[in-house]
Order: C-alpha cells, then structure tokens, then sequence
C-alpha cells in the first residue's frame, strides 16, 4: 500500500513538471496588428548587382537583386529613371546611351581619354524594373546597369569594386578590356583577356576621309597607350608593337545613298567614313601570346601567357 501511494506521488510530481516546462516553453502573446514588411527602397546609382545574370538576358521578367555594396559585385546601377507611366508591368528601353564607356571613365570631356575617341570595353547594359511587392507599393522605376561582357561567357562575371571613373585602374576595370586572338585587332574574334591572345584593342574613333593623317593617328594613339597601360613604354622594348589604323572605310556611290565598302587598296574617295582603331599587338620577336591585360600595367612586367 505504501509503495503505491509512493509511486502516485512520483507520477504527480512528474505531471508538475512536464506543465511547468510545456508553459515555459509557449510563447506569450504579444500585443499589436501584426504587419508586412515595406518593400525595398528604389534602387541608387551605385547600387550593386548581387547575382550573375546569364549573358544575352535583360533582367526584365524577373528582377534582379539590387543593394547598396561595397565590395564583389556582377554589375553596378548606373541611372534610375522614376514615375513611369503605362502597364506596371513594363520595363521599357529608357536607359542613357552610350553608358558603359561614359560611366567606366567618367562624365564627357574627362581627360583621361581624348574627346574623339571612346574606349574599348566589352560591356552590356542590363535593365531591371520593380519585384511584385514594389509595384504593389506603387514603384515605376528602370534600374540601368553596366556589367562586363566578355566574349562566351556564360553570365556575367563578378569583379571587385565599383568602376565608376575606373578607367585605367587595372585593378578594377581590366575584366571589361577588349581582347582579340589575332595579330590583326581589327578582325572581330574577341576572347576573354585572361586566355592566350595577341592583341588588346585600348580606343576607337570615327574617321571621315581625308584626314587625320597617319602621323596624327599614330601619335594620338601611343598617347593613348600611355595613358591606359601606364607604361612608360607602350611597346615594351619592341615586344609589343603599337597599332594605329583605319578600318572599314565606305562611301556612298549609289543613287539611292547606299554606303558600299571601299575595296582594299583602292583610293580613299573624299567623304568616305571608317573607324579609327588604337591597339597593342604582341608582334614583336619573341613570338610570345599575351595572358592578361594590359590595361593599367605600369611598372609591372608584361602578363605574357
């Protein structure tokens, strides 16, 4: 009999307990209208892109994340256009053009590059508009991005740090360089910089015929070299070799004001128009591929492959 009446007790004690802890831990109601969480502020220029977008692919459907940041980033907002009107679920083409160059080296007129002539950067511009909870708020926004763009890649490629005004800063603009797989800069077969290469197109121009003259040409380009590389000698000793050279030339000579091309080795008529290119050219004796870009080099040896 005094066992059981032990045992009962036990059994109330253990009751006590298990409520005591079964109190302690439900949560005490808390007082107040419980609600949502205000969407994301409109985008800044500045702000970064925090995930890579695949190469070819506006950011449009599906918007892209955007935030204030300091370091890595996919590409970086360069405008905001506000209170759209139309569908709210548009994102039309309203971005500032030209805008990659213009942001990479700053306002026009910036005297890192001569007014006549526009950097060579392989960039994209991406558009991303307001997430479903941002137009619920009423947002109507275009956010304007400049990302790198390097031939065959699959997305965009993160790099470190803002490059507002980065030209020429190696450390920061070199993933938008324009690098080509053949002696001849002025053929289209771009590759990525950091692979074997022989040239590196820094600047083009538009010509209209019949000047400049080469000499002019060639000494506006080794300024230009100068300027970008930082090298105190563009050519490294002979082992790169300077290209400054007029491409594409055409003309008009149909009634109808169709521009056909001018065939090689024939005079340059009066009026025709082509594109000035500046560019280095691993083409001196060594025989030796690039590996890297030049952009920014300075004092530091040439990335040979």
């Amino acid at each position: 009999m005094r066992g059981r009446i032990q045992d009962g007790v036990l059994l109330l004690v253990l009751a006590a307990v298990l409520v005591v802890v079964v109190a302690a831990g439900t949560p005490s109601p808390v007082a107040g209208i419980p609600t949502a969480a205000p969407p994301a502020h409109v985008p800044r220029a500045g702000d970064c892109l925090l995930a890579a977008v695949p190469t070819g692919r506006d950011p449009v459907t599906a918007p892209a994340p955007l935030a204030a940041c300091a370091g890595a980033r996919y590409g970086e907002v360069y405008a905001v256009v506000e209170d759209l009107a139309g569908p709210d679920t548009d994102v039309p083409d309203v971005c500032p053009r030209p805008a990659p160059d213009w942001y990479l080296r700053g306002a026009p007129g910036d005297p890192v590059l001569d007014p006549d002539w526009e950097p060579a950067v392989r960039a994209q511009v991406l558009r991303s508009g307001p997430d479903t909870r941002q137009r619920r708020a009423g947002q109507r926004w275009v956010a304007c991005l400049v990302a790198a763009d390097p031939p065959g890649a699959a997305a965009t490629p993160q790099y470190g740090g803002p490059v507002r005004r980065a030209l020429p800063d190696r450390d920061r603009a070199a993933v938008f360089a324009a690098c080509s797989d053949v002696p001849d800069p002025r053929q289209d077969l771009a590759v990525p910089c950091g692979t074997p290469h022989r040239s590196e197109v820094v600047a083009t121009r538009p010509v209209l015929a019949p000047g400049p003259s080469a000499t002019d040409l060639a000494r506006q380009c080794d300024a230009l070299l100068r300027r970008f590389t930082g090298m105190p000698d563009p050519t490294a000793g002979g082992r790169l070799r300077e290209v400054a050279d007029v491409v594409g030339w055409s003309s008009t000579s149909t009634p109808s004001g169709e521009r056909l091309a001018v065939p090689a080795g024939s005079p340059v008529p009066v009026g025709a128009t082509g594109t000035a290119v500046c560019a280095l050219t691993a083409g001196g004796t060594t025989g030796r591929l690039l590996g890297g870009s030049l952009q920014g080099l300075g004092h530091r040896p040439v990335p040979w492959s």
